[in-house]
Order: structure tokens, then C-alpha cells, then sequence
């Protein structure tokens, strides 16, 4: 709560979780959960270099590890790699 009784930081990190959404299709897995989890660290208050970097930089490799290789799940490619497709 802001101290008026409106949930700001909850109202961020919703609005981190949209854009992380719509990141996956634009720029994929890997950016998309660097770029949220770095935001979200953010927005929460953990400020210290070594969580901003390392928390996303595990995370990320964490979980396109289990995807792709344990789970076989692979994401469409991004939208931004067509402009560079041409």
C-alpha cells in the first residue's frame, strides 16, 4: 500500500507482468525474463548489484534450461528477429 490505501507496487508488478507477456513474443524467453526479473527486483527494493545481475542471469539460464532441454519446449521465435531475418 502507498499509505492511502492504494496497492502502487502491486499495480507495478502487474503491469511488469503484461510487458513480460508481450516481451516473449517480441524479443523471446531469455530477454523478456532478464528484463522482468530486473524489474521486478527493482520495484520490490533489492537494489544490490549482485542480485540485480546475478538473480535474472540464473533465473533465465534456469529456466531455458528446463524448457528446452528437459521439457522440450520451444518458443516461437521473436517477432524482432524477422527484421533481422531480411
Amino acid at each position: 500500500m502507498d499509505g492511502l490505501g492504494q496497492p502502487v507496487r502491486a499495480g507495478k508488478v502487474l503491469t511488469c507482468l503484461v510487458l513480460f507477456l508481450a516481451g516473449l513474443m517480441l524479443f523471446g524467453l531469455e530477454i523478456s525474463t532478464l528484463a522482468f526479473l530486473a524489474a521486478g527486483l527493482k520495484l520490490v527494493g533489492q537494489d544490490s548489484r549482485v542480485k540485480m545481475v546475478l538473480v535474472p542471469l540464473l533465473v533465465t539460464v534456469f529456466l531455458t534450461v528446463i524448457f528446452k532441454q528437459f521439457l522440450g519446449v520451444w518458443f516461437p521465435e521473436p517477432l524482432v528477429m524477422s527484421f533481422f531475418a531480411e
